[in-house]
């Protein structure tokens, strides 16, 4: 019965495809057709190339002109489709002038394009942290410290599971960071994307993407590797207080300025606003190849949602309207239990 079953799926994949793969967006239009008669809700999707040969495009600005930069790709080698190595390939592209920096493991391998970008290997530490934090702060701290003795003066950071599609985005992020001098009262912003930065997880900044100066990067990035095991949680404020990896870092960072904190959403708002630019991840044109094929798996249109990022238009409303003592939340939103803290599948 499981060898027949085994030869139907596989008589009906080789069916699906051979149809499907005729004209795969009218096929896909229509069967989001049939979801949307189904159910209460409209479906959009996006088509973004797998490969560098279908990937046309290339900087219109002079980058010469722009500051020494270098983009930073932390993570293991992904392999499927030559994600990693085509992700490399569109950035020497869409970023001429900078250093593109993999750091890595020692077991990875992956073909060096002759060495048009540098490729670093690092050594696993013993304990990988929780949620393998411990692995993002090596990888991404021994990439930086290349760069930093390089004379690099700005830094994107991005992981191997991810790639960006846009381009001129260091012309922007610089026009960002000077329209803003003065109301960031003297400090160096960092810009980081409104993907995973949610406005009810205190100090939860999203570390997926960075872009800013490179002694600010290195100070986010430089601190102390977690020896602490995962303990039981009951719901999202004691998750949240006893680990979540951004929340870790965002903490250290501010400890590191000086920064005197409480625990409160109007606290974490009020540091988001001094010390990050908040970046739609539209506007990056950001992939991630894992959870979910959704483009904005984060969007509710629930107000009581735990998931509800921080986005561009967040930040400049409290930028520039920002009451500390005015900031409320449901309390229902901050009981939730944890396991309403996973990602769309």
């Amino acid at each position: 019965m499981k060898k027949i079953k085994i030869i139907i799926h596989l008589i009906l994949d080789v069916l699906f495809k051979k149809i499907f793969l005729i004209n795969p967006q009218k096929y896909l239009n229509e069967s989001i057709n049939l979801i949307e008669k189904a159910e209460n809700n409209y479906y959009t999707y996006n088509k973004r190339p797998k490969y560098i040969e279908n990937y046309k495009y290339k900087t219109t600005y002079n980058s010469k002109l722009y500051k020494k930069s270098a983009i930073i790709i932390q993570g293991p080698v992904i392999h499927e489709d030559d994600f990693t190595l085509n992700t490399i390939k569109m950035y020497i592209q869409i970023f001429p002038d900078s250093i593109i920096i993999f750091s890595t493991w020692e077991e990875e391998f992956i073909n060096d394009l002759d060495g048009k970008f540098v490729l670093i290997k690092n050594k696993k530490p013993n304990y990988f942290g929780r949620s393998n934090i411990n692995l993002q702060i090596v990888s991404t701290v021994e990439g930086i410290k290349y760069a930093m003795s390089e004379g690099v003066e700005y830094i994107f950071k991005t992981r191997s599971d991810q790639r960006i599609y846009a381009k001129n985005l260091q012309a922007y992020f610089d026009l960002l960071f000077e329209n803003n001098k003065d109301i960031n009262k003297g400090h160096q912003n960092l810009i980081i994307s409104s993907f995973n930065t949610f406005k009810y997880r205190n100090f939860g900044v999203s570390d997926m993407f960075m872009y800013g100066k490179t002694e600010e990067i290195y100070k986010y990035w430089n601190c102390k590797l977690d020896n602490i095991s995962f303990p039981e949680y009951i719901d999202s404020i004691c998750f949240e207080k006893e680990f979540i990896p951004e929340v870790y870092l965002f903490i250290n960072y501010l400890i590191n300025n000086n920064q005197s904190l409480e625990y409160s959403n109007s606290c974490s708002i009020e540091m988001l606003l001094k010390y990050f630019i908040v970046v739609d991840n539209d506007l990056l044109d950001l992939y991630w190849i894992k959870y979910s094929k959704m483009e904005n798996r984060w969007k509710n249109y629930n107000y009581n949602s735990l998931h509800q990022e921080f986005k561009s238009l967040d930040w400049y409303v409290y930028k520039y309207c920002f009451q500390k003592e005015n900031i409320t939340i449901p309390k229902d939103i901050l009981s939730q239990p944890i396991e309403y803290i996973k990602y769309y599948e």
